[in-house]
C-alpha cells in the first residue's frame, strides 16, 4: 500500500485532474440546487442533473483539448470562432437529444423532459464554454508565470556560478602579481618587505572572506586599492594620484566587490614611463546622476595592445565586461581610450546606500 505523505498530498492538490474533479463536483452541486423541485433530495433530481451534464462535459473538453490548443493558442482566431459556433450548436443538440431519445435507454422507467428552450440551453452551453476557456487561459498564465520564475531562478544560479568563476580567476591573479613584487623586495632585503607582506595579508583576507558578499561598503574596496597600489609602488617608480569626490562618501555607498581593483591591476600591468619620463597612475571616483563613475588612467611608453586582448592567464577587459553584464545588465557603461601616452578606462555603475 502506497504511503500517504505530505508531499504526495501536495502533489495531488496541485494536479490538474484533481482540479477538474473539484470543478465537476461543484458544477453538479450548483445545477442540482438549480434543478430540484423540493428541499428534499430525490433520485429524480439527481438523475436529471447527471443527464444535463452529458452535454456539458463534451463541450467543456472539446474546447480545452482541441479548439484552444489547435486554434486559439496558435492565433487562428477565425477557425476558433467557427469551431466555437459549431461546439455550441453541437452541445445544444446533444442536450435536446439526451432528454428526447437517450433517457429511456439510460434509465428505463423514468420519464424526463427538457424544461428549457433551445435558447436557454444554448446559454448553459455557452456558459460552460466560457468557463472552460477562462480556466484554461488562467492555468496557462499560471504555468507561464511558474516557468518564468523557474527560468529566473536558473538565471540567477547561472549568474552566481559565473561570478564565482570570474572571481576565482581574479583572486590568484592579484596574488601572483603581489608575490612577484614582494619577491623583488626580499631579494634586495628591502626594509619595506614586512610592510608589503602585511598589505598582501590584508588583500588576501579581503579576497578570501569579504569578497564572498554580494555588496560591500565602498571604503572596503578603496582601502584595497590603496594597499595594492602601495605594493606596486614599492617595486616601481610610479606616482600615484587617488581621489574621491566630496559628495561620494565611501562609508555610506555600497558596490559589489572587485569592481575597482581589476581596473587598478590592469593599470599596473600595462603602465610605464611616458617619453617625457612621467610614470603615473590615477584613480578617481565621483558621483554621476545617481551612479558612481570610476576612472582609472595610466601612462605608457609604447602604444598598448588592444584592451580586449590585454590578458594574463585568460583575465582581461573582456572578463571584466562580462562580469559587469552579469551584475548590471544594460545598466553600466565601459569606455576606454589611449592618447598622448595615457590609457584611460571609465566605468559607470549603479550604487546603493547601506
Amino acid at each position: 500500500m502506497a504511503r500517504v505523505t505530505t508531499k504526495n498530498i501536495r502533489l495531488i492538490i496541485r494536479s490538474e485532474k484533481f482540479h477538474h474533479f473539484l470543478f465537476w463536483i461543484f458544477s453538479y452541486y450548483v445545477l442540482y440546487q438549480l434543478f430540484r423541485y423540493s428541499d428534499q433530495t430525490t433520485r429524480t433530481d439527481l438523475i436529471y442533473t447527471f443527464l444535463f451534464h452529458l452535454s456539458l462535459i463534451p463541450v467543456f473538453y472539446l474546447n480545452v483539448i482541441w479548439l484552444i490548443p489547435q486554434y486559439l493558442s496558435k492565433g487562428k482566431y477565425r477557425f476558433y470562432f467557427l469551431g466555437v459556433i459549431g461546439l455550441l450548436v453541437l452541445g445544444t443538440a446533444m442536450n435536446y437529444g439526451t432528454f428526447r431519445y437517450w433517457t429511456n435507454w439510460l434509465f428505463p422507467g423514468y420519464y424526463f423532459i427538457s424544461y428549457f428552450t433551445y435558447f436557454e440551453i444554448l446559454q448553459f452551453i455557452g456558459a460552460y464554454w466560457a468557463v472552460s476557456t477562462l480556466l484554461t487561459l488562467s492555468r496557462s498564465w499560471y504555468q507561464l508565470r511558474e516557468k518564468e520564475k523557474r527560468i529566473q531562478q536558473l538565471e540567477q544560479q547561472r549568474t552566481a556560478a559565473e561570478l564565482r568563476a570570474l572571481k576565482a580567476q581574479l583572486d590568484p591573479h592579484f596574488l601572483f602579481n603581489s608575490l612577484n613584487g614582494i619577491y623583488s623586495l626580499a631579494l634586495y632585503k628591502d626594509p619595506k618587505t614586512p610592510d608589503a607582506l602585511l598589505k598582501l595579508s590584508n588583500t588576501m583576507r579581503y579576497l578570501l572572506y569579504e569578497c564572498q558578499a554580494s555588496e560591500l561598503v565602498l571604503v572596503r574596496e578603496w582601502k584595497q586599492v590603496i594597499d595594492f597600489l602601495t605594493l606596486y609602488q614599492m617595486r616601481s617608480q610610479v606616482e600615484l594620484k587617488l581621489t574621491i569626490a566630496d559628495d561620494l562618501n565611501p562609508e555610506i555607498y555600497t558596490i559589489p566587490p572587485l569592481i575597482i581593483l581589476p581596473l587598478v591591476e590592469n593599470a599596473c600591468k600595462h603602465s610605464g614611463p611616458a617619453p617625457d619620463g612621467k610614470h603615473m597612475i590615477q584613480v578617481n571616483l565621483q558621483k554621476k546622476y545617481g551612479a558612481i563613475l570610476v576612472e582609472c588612467a595610466n601612462t605608457f611608453r609604447d602604444i598598448p595592445e588592444q584592451p580586449d586582448k590585454q590578458t594574463d592567464g585568460g583575465l582581461g577587459i573582456n572578463n571584466y565586461r562580462q562580469r559587469l553584464e552579469l551584475l548590471f545588465p544594460q545598466q553600466y557603461t565601459l569606455q576606454y581610450n589611449a592618447n598622448d601616452h595615457w590609457f584611460t578606462i571609465q566605468v559607470t555603475i549603479p550604487i546603493k546606500t547601506k
